[in-house]
Order: C-alpha cells, then sequence, then structure tokens
C-alpha cells in the first residue's frame, strides 16, 4: 500500500500509496485509518482517532496538488500542534516523494 513514508519535524507521519494519494499515518499503529460505525478508527487496532485520519490528497506522477498540501498542512496543524504549518508540510512532502515533487495549483 504504502511506496513511501515520511515523518513531519512535529511528529506526524505521512505515506504515499500506490493509489495516488498520501495518507497521514495513525501514532498508535503507523495505519491508516478506515470509517467504522463509531467514526474513524485505526486499521491496526481499531482505537478510535481524529477524523483526519480518515481522508487523504490526491498526487500525480510525483506532483503534488493543492488537495494533498492542504491535507498535509492541516494534518501538522492539528495533530502535531506545528506553528510553521506550511513549511512543514513543504518539507516533509519533499522527503515523502524523495526531493523530486511539484506543486500543482488548482486550475483555474
Amino acid at each position: 500500500m504504502a511506496t513511501q513514508i515520511a515523518t513531519s519535524r512535529c511528529g506526524v507521519t505521512f505515506a504515499a500509496t500506490d493509489y495516488g494519494t498520501v495518507i497521514v499515518l495513525t501514532p498508535c499503529c503507523k495505519a491508516d485509518g478506515k470509517g467504522s460505525t463509531d467514526g474513524i478508527v485505526c486499521r491496526g487496532c481499531y482505537a478510535p482517532v481524529p477524523n483526519i485520519y480518515g481522508g487523504s490528497g490526491i498526487i500525480s506522477d510525483k506532483a503534488i496538488n493543492n488537495t494533498a498540501f492542504d491535507f498535509m498542512r492541516k494534518a501538522v496543524a492539528k495533530l502535531g500542534n506545528c506553528p510553521c504549518a506550511d513549511d512543514c508540510a513543504i518539507f516533509t512532502m519533499h522527503d515523502l516523494m524523495e526531493g523530486t515533487f511539484t506543486i500543482v495549483p488548482h486550475a483555474a
């Protein structure tokens, strides 16, 4: 499932998946979140986790568009209590994509 994993400076772990998305991994099991009748749970231990663990952003051909960047920025701000979420997301994207990424803006 995960092709590359990177942890932000504030401790939030992300993975790029084979499905062309970036996800945030749970701190308990380093697994993704999944929906259940009780909300979002860790796929590894089924403990309840915040809803952001059930989200993702889109990647295509080594390009991270604004949905992935926004997703990562929100995750580090919320989960890592990061005061510099933009910078943290950019550095983590760089690590996640092995230093070869571009940010593709939304189409007008």
